[in-house]
């Protein structure tokens, strides 16, 4: 098992279970587990290059958490979103740029992004990049005013 395999699983199997779960796109109550590789993502918007998994809680409300895939090479435009949110790298080397500052994360890095203020994300590639992301509130994307 490699090291990313490994660690979703590792992630999977200790997160908080006692909150909401998704299971095939119901709200299930009660304890989840779940093995890597039975981890659905989905693109996040139609014809988006990047793909979600659901983990638990509601997107729309907060709080949730989910899995966030990039693929290799993957650079996202300037964005914000309303509520700070925590993201830690499963996989790949997750770039993740703040006004002048950029940082390469590879796995096990950890970021606090504060809600309203202006980022961007990439995947150094050739490999795919993971990130675990959990929101206390509501999971918008708000595309920065000089992307238009």
């Amino acid at each position: 098992m490699n090291i990313a395999t490994h660690s979703i699983a590792l992630l999977a199997a200790v997160l908080p279970l006692h909150m909401t779960a998704y299971a095939a796109d119901n709200l299930t109550p009660g304890t989840v587990m779940m093995t890597a590789d039975a981890i659905t993502f989905v693109p996040q918007a139609p014809g988006s290059a990047v793909q979600v998994a659901k983990l638990w809680g509601n997107r729309d409300t907060g709080p949730y958490a989910m899995l966030l895939k990039f693929p290799g090479g993957y650079a996202g435009r300037d964005h914000s979103h309303t509520a700070d949110y925590n993201g830690i790298t499963i996989k790949g080397i997750w770039i993740h740029t703040v006004g002048n500052e950029k940082k390469e994360l590879p796995v096990g890095s950890y970021v606090r992004q504060v809600g309203k203020e202006i980022h961007s994300d990439a995947c150094k590639g050739p490999e795919e990049c993971i990130v675990l992301v959990h929101q206390d509130g509501r999971g918008d994307y708000i595309p920065a005013a000089h992307n238009h």
